[in-house]
């Protein structure tokens, strides 16, 4: 049993689906409440995952959003307990972690195959690839 911290980090992932992962169990949902670019994107998460553990995840994201400007940078919101964090997790579930990380990049490799739209499995395949670059590098 497990209360999951959400990060959707998809274009306007906000609509309603928020209150109902926090019913559900969820500990918090972050989202986006409009279209962001993929750079703006992409500099918030990894500006919040590279600093998860240190404070609170609320004021984590606040951080994070000060990678963006202009209208991108007042996009996310979120939903749970502002006070809630994460603690680093011990040796034992980081090899659990990455278990689960390799079995997903195992089946993005293998779905590769599947799609016939180039571009879809390219995508796919850079999936993939970041997965295992992660685990081994």
């Amino acid at each position: 049993q497990s209360n999951p911290v959400i990060f959707n980090n998809s274009c306007g992932s906000w609509n309603r689906i928020g209150m109902h992962l926090i019913h559900a169990g969820a500990r918090v949902y972050i989202s986006t409440l409009w279209s962001i670019s993929n750079t703006g994107a992409t500099k918030v998460a990894e500006e919040f995952y590279n600093q998860i553990y240190q404070k609170p995840l609320l004021f984590q994201l606040h951080e994070s959003r000060d990678q963006l400007d202009g209208y991108e940078k007042n996009i996310y919101i979120f939903f749970g307990c502002h006070f809630s964090t994460l603690q680093k997790p011990n040796r034992k579930h980081w090899l659990r972690i990455r278990r689960l990380i390799l079995k997903w990049a195992v089946i993005w490799l293998v779905k590769s195959d599947d799609y016939r739209d180039e571009g879809t499995r390219d995508k796919t395949l850079d999936m993939s690839k970041f997965l295992f670059r992660k685990l081994f590098f």
